[in-house]
């Protein structure tokens, strides 16, 4: 296994090579009250984005519903920090109580010892479940391991069908989130496809 994979190397840039991404916050966004994706979509809000997700691959994963922060301001310094910090425990957790996941995701007993080691196996990255912009927050509890390819590509790109629009670049106040059921996400564990989206209001926490 290279050194590029371990964890003293993973800092939020290099983990999630869109910061914006990870947030919730677009670079040159409008602000939630000039534009809205709902206002853009001719075809409906959350039936849309319901529809076209069941159409993905990302199956046991629910479609969750999350309103933007109004009062979310980005700390690239110090949100890098912290998940530096909450990644290396989640690493050394993982390896530990969700070993049988890790498991059946396929991954080896050599790759699930190292990752108690802070290296990850090769085109599996991190995911923050929830963005820091709409509520989630940088802890254990907010970060999914998962493939790379296509999983986490599709997943983001999902997200970026509702930010990326022939208006420009948005920050919608709803943003309809895919959302792992477990820290692993394992391929193809269940064909179940999200036949509603859920609602909850979540406050944060990295101010």
């Amino acid at each position: 296994m290279s050194q590029e994979n371990k964890d003293t190397e993973l800092n939020g840039a290099d983990i999630f090579s869109d910061w914006d991404n990870l947030t919730g916050i677009q670079t040159g966004a409008s602000s939630a009250g000039e534009i809205s994706l709902d206002n853009l979509m001719t075809d409906g809000g959350e039936d849309h984005w319901l529809h076209l997700f069941q159409k993905t691959n990302l199956s046991g994963m629910d479609l969750v519903a999350l309103r933007l922060l109004p009062d979310y301001t980005n700390n690239f310094k110090a949100e890098q920090a912290q998940l530096k910090a909450q990644t290396h425990l989640f690493l050394i957790n993982l390896a530990h109580t969700h070993k049988n996941d890790l498991r059946i995701a396929g991954l080896s007993e050599e790759q699930i010892d190292q990752l108690s080691m802070g290296i990850l196996p090769i085109n599996w990255t991190i995911h923050l479940k929830y963005p820091l912009a709409y509520g989630g927050t940088i802890t254990i509890n907010n970060l999914v391991l998962m493939p790379q390819q296509p999983f986490h590509e599709d997943l983001h790109h999902f997200l970026n069908q509702q930010t990326i629009t022939d208006a420009g670049v948005i920050t919608p106040n709803i943003l309809y989130v895919p959302a792992p059921k477990s820290p692993v996400y394992i391929p193809f564990n269940s064909n179940e496809m999200a036949t509603q989206v859920i609602h909850f209001e979540t406050t944060g926490g990295n101010k």
